[in-house]
């Protein structure tokens, strides 16, 4: 399930992703008792459903049935994912099928026998990165992880440019670790894939060298023996002040 013109064929045995508040297109099919896919199923009737309303909202994609069945799309649903993130299921149900009067006041007719598949859906968010910017001082002991939120927990993690620095990631954790080699700026992006339509985040980590210190002392004098809190502030390259971490 993807949004057009991006598709995947799918089917119920493992969680599928969107995000919320998207719109998609979801094609059904019957296979007869050799495995076989019907070539045409109009005539049965079939009852695509949600589980959660809030979640999802599911229609036909023309104004009718019979309209839908004109134009050979009597098998495709839209399905509008709603703001709200969790698990939902899409339900499709046939246990019935259609007189052969026409497709104007449809009267189904209950079948021996009840064809069920569902499948669950996953509704997130855009994956992000955390921070979306920042500066750390050039060391070789120094690191520097970005945290990974929302997505379907599949991604792919690149840097653009590995002469600069080193990255640590392993499949299907949440965080990626910076290791620098180099002063320069970097951009690190996350791609999500499992879900086509997601959009890549960024993240901008520069590295840099201590450029000046400040000393912030609340007085200028001291009396003999005694001691008082000094305050240091390093600045990057570009003049900022880093972090305290």
């Amino acid at each position: 399930m993807s949004s057009l013109p991006l598709h995947r064929v799918i089917n119920q045995e493992k969680h599928h992703f969107v995000l919320g508040n998207s719109e998609h297109y979801l094609r059904y099919l019957l296979f007869d008792t050799q495995s076989q896919v019907f070539f045409n199923h109009s005539s049965l009737a079939t009852e695509v459903s949600t589980s959660d309303p809030k979640m999802a909202r599911i229609s036909l994609v023309n104004a009718s049935y019979a309209e839908a069945v004109v134009y050979n799309r009597y098998d495709v649903r839209r399905v509008r994912f709603l703001e709200q993130t969790g698990t939902v299921y899409i339900k499709a149900n046939s246990k019935a099928y259609y007189t052969r009067g026409g497709y104007v006041d449809l009267e189904p007719h209950l079948l021996p026998y009840q064809v069920e598949s569902q499948m669950r859906i996953e509704v997130v968010n855009n994956v992000d990165t955390q921070p979306k910017y920042k500066a750390i001082y050039l060391n070789k002991d120094t690191r520097y992880t970005f945290r990974i939120l929302h997505g379907s927990g599949k991604f792919s993690v690149t840097i653009n440019n590995t002469e600069l620095a080193d990255k640590s990631y392993v499949d299907g954790e949440r965080t990626v670790t910076i290791l620098p080699k180099r002063e320069g700026p970097i951009s690190i992006k996350v791609e999500d894939l499992e879900i086509p339509d997601s959009q890549a985040s960024i993240s901008e980590l520069l590295i840099s060298d201590i450029t000046r210190l400040e000393l912030d002392v609340p007085g200028t004098l001291i009396e003999q023996g005694s001691s008082m809190e000094i305050n240091v502030t390093a600045f990057d390259t570009y003049g900022h002040m880093f972090d305290d971490d």
